[in-house]
C-alpha cells in the first residue's frame, strides 16, 4: 500500500460487559457486552462489570517489547463523587505469534482486562474514564456513560 499512511497508536474502544475470559485460542470473549445500565433497588448497590480497553498500533512502530503503558480509569458519580480510580503502568509483552502471522503485518496493539466492582448510591448517568498514555504519544482518552435507574414499578 505505496502511500498509505498507517495510524500510530489509537486507542480504538472502552467497552463494558458483565463478563469475560479467554477461548481456546486465547482470544477475549465477552459476556453481555455493552451493559451500562444498573437496575438498582436500594443503596448502596454493587454489581461487578468488565471495562475492556483495546488499542492499535497499525505501523508497529510505537509498541515495542519495552514500552510502558500507562492506564488510568475512574468512576464518576452524577454528584461528583469519584467511586472509582486505578492507576496502573504495564510493560508490553513479548511478541508472540502461535499463529504465523507473515511479517509485513505490521499492526500490532493490545486489551486490557480489568474488573471493576461498583458501588453505588446515587440515580442517574455515571462516567466512566478511561486514559492510555505512551512515551512520545498524546495521551488518549474515552469515555462511557452507566446509567443507575430505578427498577420498573410492579
Amino acid at each position: 500500500m505505496e502511500g498509505t499512511r498507517l495510524m500510530p497508536l489509537a486507542f480504538e474502544w472502552l467497552g463494558i460487559a458483565e463478563g469475560a475470559t479467554n477461548d481456546a485460542r486465547g482470544a477475549l470473549a465477552l459476556v453481555g457486552v455493552g451493559q451500562s445500565v444498573v437496575v438498582a433497588g436500594s443503596f448502596p448497590h454493587r454489581e461487578q462489570r468488565a471495562i475492556i480497553v483495546l488499542a492499535g498500533d497499525e505501523a508497529g512502530d510505537t509498541l515495542t517489547d519495552t514500552t510502558l503503558i500507562d492506564l488510568d480509569i475512574s468512576l464518576l458519580a452524577p454528584s461528583g463523587r469519584i467511586l472509582f480510580a486505578n492507576h496502573q503502568t504495564m510493560n508490553m509483552a513479548n511478541a508472540t505469534n502461535p499463529a504465523g502471522i507473515p511479517p509485513e503485518v505490521t499492526g500490532k496493539g493490545f486489551q486490557i482486562l480489568n474488573l471493576l466492582m461498583m458501588e453505588v448510591t446515587e440515580y442517574g448517568r455515571h462516567v466512566l474514564t478511561a486514559t492510555i498514555a505512551v512515551a512520545g504519544i498524546e495521551p488518549q482518552t474515552k469515555t462511557r456513560n452507566i446509567y443507575v435507574v430505578r427498577p420498573p414499578a410492579a
